[in-house]
């Protein structure tokens, strides 16, 4: 009696740390699945970037410098498969612009242009952790006037960029490298000459 008792005691020994190192597993692939199931994403962004305006065909004595600017603004994304995602959000932009004007001497000029716009943007995710983006802007300036820089750029715009995202658990990091081109279709009927903007996004958000 005291061997099978003692032998009840041992098989309770070894099976106990087994059932809880299985538990713990099977909690960890749970906690796993979960994340591998997160469609949506909401994130922060704030971004750098250099810009100047391009005047097209457009005759001038004059022209733009490169400036500087800074965007930032909230993301959606949503999954469609393990490849392809769409993006909305709604972003803020301040752009500092200067340029010159020669009319029998130089004139220096600076100015601001500021936007609220809605992004729509297809992402290509590649090699796991990166990504290639495309899709349009829908923008409105908000502080121009009649002696603004430029003509008004509310418009319809297009931006691509490459990116590489990392998650870990429900958050989310990335970095996109982006090029921006506003007022390709112009609200006020005139173009003649758009917002060129390139530089880095940055975001960090959560997965759900």
């Amino acid at each position: 009696m005291i061997f099978i008792a003692y032998t009840c005691n041992t098989t309770t020994w070894i099976f106990y740390p087994m059932k809880l190192k299985l538990t713990i597993l099977a909690l960890a692939l749970s906690s796993m699945q979960v994340y591998s199931q997160a469609k949506n994403n909401i994130s922060l962004v704030y971004g750098i970037t250099s810009n100047t305006i391009y005047m097209g065909r457009v005759m001038s004595d004059g022209g733009y410098d490169t400036g500087s600017g800074i965007i930032y603004g909230l993301n959606y994304s949503r999954n469609i498969n393990n490849y392809l995602s769409v993006e909305t959000g709604l972003h803020y932009s301040n752009d500092k612009v200067s340029g010159s004007s020669f009319s029998g001497a130089t004139y220096h000029f600076n100015g601001e242009i500021k936007m609220i716009s809605i992004p729509v943007i297809a992402k290509f995710s590649f090699f796991k952790y990166f990504y290639a983006d495309a899709g349009f802007n829908t923008d409105f300036q908000t502080n121009y006037t009649s002696n603004s820089i430029g003509t008004k750029q509310s418009g319809i715009g297009l931006e691509g960029g490459l990116g590489a995202a990392y998650s870990f658990g429900k958050i989310k990091l990335f970095i996109n490298p982006y090029f921006q081109e506003h007022n390709i279709i112009s609200y006020a009927g005139k173009n003649s000459n758009n917002l060129v903007d390139a530089g880095y996004k940055f975001g960090a958000g959560y997965n759900f």
